[in-house]
């Protein structure tokens, strides 16, 4: 996977819990989805990407990534539980999930970019 494609499957979650926020249909286990290495950008960071555990925005992505996947279990539980979670609250702003998301791309890209000097 290149860095491209890295940000792309990340990006893909965003759809998904949009998705799922609008109908909870139990397609997204809260227990899997905390877990930061099942995802395909996260058997890529713990597998293949490791070639560049030498950089410390590798370090960074490794944190905010599980980050990630913490916010964005904890939106799933809620979401199960049967409160209301509002989509655009939760997925934007300033919503940890978009915080941890946000970081997530931008170390990717930062990566993408020391990659090609």
């Amino acid at each position: 996977m290149n860095f491209d494609e890295a940000i792309k499957s990340h990006s893909d979650w965003k759809m998904k819990l949009q998705r799922y926020l609008s109908n909870p249909d139990g397609s997204i286990n809260a227990a899997q989805l905390s877990q930061d290495n099942l995802c395909v950008l996260g058997k890529w960071i713990h597998g293949d990407g490791k070639k560049y555990s030498h950089l410390d925005e590798y370090q960074q992505l490794l944190s905010a990534h599980k980050n990630f996947h913490k916010s964005a279990s904890d939106i799933v539980i809620r979401r199960d539980r049967g409160e209301d979670v509002k989509a655009d609250i939760a997925l934007s702003g300033k919503s940890p999930y978009a915080t941890h998301s946000s970081s997530v791309i931008s170390l990717l890209m930062k990566m993408r970019q020391l990659c090609k000097n």
